[in-house]
């Protein structure tokens, strides 16, 4: 179950939409959220969470960022009601999913301990240089070894459209899912309220307060890229068709 901190946005609630096995957006899509008593809950402005047009994150993939719960909301087990119309003439479904709201998200028992709670990998230290998160001192990591293993694992599924795993990855797949990793691993990091503030004392001033802004422009340049790439392979194998059709009698292109 996914916990979000009390007064955090809630762009870790995301929903994946699949029609064939492949990521396609939605004719509509929109989500409710339901509090511990089961009654339709209200945002930090006072204003009840239903019917609501979700962010787009790319191609299939939407998240309920736009939505952030009032610092003193209830705490406990809340319920995220996607409801999805694939096609025009489609019906709608609902796909409820539970989720908790936190005081803190931050165990007391991570503070100085090593991240290293399952062994290094290729992928995870590949993940953790990319969002420099690499320090000697392996207590001082923001991530630990299992939480960014999971975030490649996602990815890799997310990249494959289901279709394959990381351990039966081929080809090209760790180094473009890496990039959705990378990017998965950034927005956690910029929902995370904790870690931004401004702070002066006397001529010392701290100011980590824009910090979020650039890590999601960071993501946004990522994938901008990581939808290059996708649209390159995707020329190159057509492309590839046309040449080997070339030497048949009739050859089909596309239009």
């Amino acid at each position: 179950m996914t916990t979000v901190k009390a007064g955090a946005p809630l762009s870790g609630l995301d929903k994946h939409v699949f029609l064939g096995g492949v990521l396609v957006d939605p004719a509509e899509i929109s989500y409710e959220i339901l509090g511990p008593d089961s009654m339709i809950a209200d945002d930090e402005d006072g204003v009840p969470i239903t019917a609501r047009a979700p962010v787009q994150r790319s191609i299939g993939n939407y998240h309920a960022g736009n939505t952030v719960l009032a610092g003193d909301a209830a705490l406990g087990a809340y319920t995220i009601v996607w409801r999805v119309r694939k096609l025009p003439a489609g019906s709608i479904v609902d796909h409820p999913a539970e989720f908790e709201i936190a005081a803190e998200l931050e165990d007391a028992t991570r503070e100085g301990v090593s991240r290293r709670d399952v062994s290094d990998t290729e992928a995870v230290t590949a993940l953790r240089a990319l969002i420099h998160d690499n320090a000697a001192d392996d207590t001082r990591w923001a991530f630990f070894n299992s939480e960014l293993a999971t975030m490649v694992e996602h990815a890799v599924i997310r990249h494959t459209s289901g279709r394959r795993t990381l351990a039966i990855a081929v080809g090209d797949d760790l180094s473009m899912s890496l990039m959705l990793a990378q990017c998965a691993a950034l927005q956690s990091l910029a929902a995370d309220r904790s870690r931004f503030f401004r702070w002066q004392d006397g001529s010392e001033a701290v100011d980590k307060s824009m910090q979020p802004a650039s890590l999601v422009a960071i993501c946004n340049s990522i994938m901008a890229q990581y939808r290059a790439l996708v649209q390159k392979r995707l020329d190159e194998d057509d492309r590839a068709l046309d040449q080997a059709r070339a030497g048949r009698l009739m050859v089909f292109r596309r239009r």
